[in-house]
C-alpha cells in the first residue's frame, strides 16, 4: 500500500481523478519528483541550444524514471510516456496524446498529466503554443477530462526567464480564470512554480494548473 500521505488517501474519492486521489501534498510529491529530475539535467548541461521540445523531453522524462525507482511514491502509480487519452477523442484520427504522465497502475483512466512547452523571451509563436496547444487543451478536456489538475511545463531556452513568466501569466490569466496564475509553494529549492485555476468547456469541472519554468538558458 502507498506510504504517508499517500496512505491516507490514495483510492479516496472520484476514482478517475488521481489528483483527487492523492491530495495536495501527494500532487507536491509528483512535482518533487519532475523538479528533481530537471535539476539532474541542468547540472549536467546535457541539453543543448537547439534541441527540440520532444528531444528535451525524452531527456526529462529518462531522469524521471531514474529518479521514480528510488522514491518514497508508491508503485502503484508509474510514470508513461506519450499517454493516450481517449475519453474525449474523435472516431477517426489519431487521439489526444499529453507528453508523459503518472497514472494509476489499474485504472488507465486515473492519471496526473504534464505537457511541455518551448519559451523563449521575444517569440510571439512559442508563447501562443503554451497557451494554444497547451493550456486550451486542459480546459477543453482533450487532455485529463477527467481529472482536476494537471501541469504545463515551460523549457525557457532563450531570454530573462522573469520577462518569459510574465508574459505566460498575461496571457493565462485571459483564459477562464476563476484564479489568476501566482507563484506557488517553492518545491524543494526549485522556485519557478506558478499555480491557475479555470473554469473548462463541455461542463466539465473546475481545473488547477501547476506551471513549471525550467531554465536552460545558463545552458547554451
Amino acid at each position: 500500500m502507498p506510504s504517508d500521505r499517500f496512505q491516507e488517501s490514495y483510492r479516496i474519492g472520484d476514482p478517475y481523478d488521481l489528483a483527487e486521489q492523492i491530495g495536495e501534498d501527494g500532487i507536491a510529491k509528483l512535482l518533487a519528483l519532475v523538479c528533481d529530475a530537471y535539476d539532474t539535467l541542468y547540472k549536467h548541461k546535457i541539453v543543448k541550444l537547439g534541441m527540440s521540445e520532444d528531444e528535451i523531453t525524452e531527456e526529462l522524462f529518462k531522469e524521471i524514471q531514474i529518479v521514480w525507482r528510488v522514491s518514497s511514491i508508491p508503485q502503484t502509480i508509474v510514470p508513461i510516456n506519450q499517454k493516450i487519452d481517449k475519453y474525449l477523442a474523435k472516431d477517426k484520427g489519431k487521439p489526444p496524446t499529453i507528453d508523459f504522465c503518472f497514472r494509476d497502475r489499474w485504472v488507465k483512466e486515473a492519471f496526473f498529466g504534464f505537457e511541455c512547452k518551448l519559451l523563449a523571451e521575444d517569440d510571439i509563436r512559442l508563447y501562443k503554443e503554451y497557451i494554444e496547444n497547451g493550456l486550451y487543451r486542459y480546459l477543453q478536456g482533450k487532455y485529463c477530462a477527467k481529472g482536476s489538475a494537471g501541469s504545463l511545463i515551460g523549457y525557457v531556452n532563450s531570454g530573462n526567464i522573469s520577462i518569459v513568466i510574465r508574459e505566460v501569466k498575461t496571457r493565462v490569466d485571459k483564459e477562464n480564470m476563476l484564479s489568476a496564475m501566482v507563484l506557488a509553494r517553492s518545491i524543494s529549492a526549485f522556485k519557478e512554480h506558478y499555480i491557475s485555476t479555470h473554469l473548462r468547456e463541455r461542463g466539465l469541472p473546475s481545473f488547477c494548473v501547476h506551471h513549471l519554468f525550467f531554465r536552460f538558458t545558463a545552458l547554451n
